[in-house]
């Protein structure tokens, strides 16, 4: 299950010249055992223009062995000028084929031969 912290589920508020911080964390279900395996997630942005052009958004990927039943705490900062709804998504890639490159591919989790670990949606007013 992915979790956002409790003051994000009304939504954020901030002035458009700011970055806003977004904590996310979920529990590593499998470990992470080598560099063919990660957890990956991507943060899609409103989808306005105006968004694009600040760079909101992206994926990402972890880097490193990871337990199963670890807890996975991350955040990114945003920009508080790109109003609307985000989303996130969360996947983890248990064992890539060698043709895969060892990175957030920028195909949303779950569609990219990874395994679908979670979701969440946070808005910025």
């Amino acid at each position: 299950m992915l979790h956002l912290p409790s003051n994000c589920g009304g939504g954020l508020s901030a002035t458009p010249t700011r970055q806003v911080p977004v904590e996310w964390s979920f529990k590593a279900r499998r470990a992470v055992t080598n560099g063919r395996s990660w957890y990956e997630w991507q943060i899609q942005d409103p989808g306005r223009r105006d968004c694009d052009e600040r760079g909101s958004g992206g994926g990402y990927t972890t880097y490193r062995v990871i337990p199963a039943g670890q807890t996975l705490r991350f955040s990114e900062f945003v920009d508080a000028a790109c109003r609307g709804t985000y989303k996130i998504t969360v996947g983890f890639m248990p064992q890539a084929p060698p043709e895969l490159p060892d990175d957030a591919s920028g195909v949303p989790a779950g569609q990219d031969g990874t395994l679908l670990v979670g979701r969440a949606s946070f808005t910025i007013h």
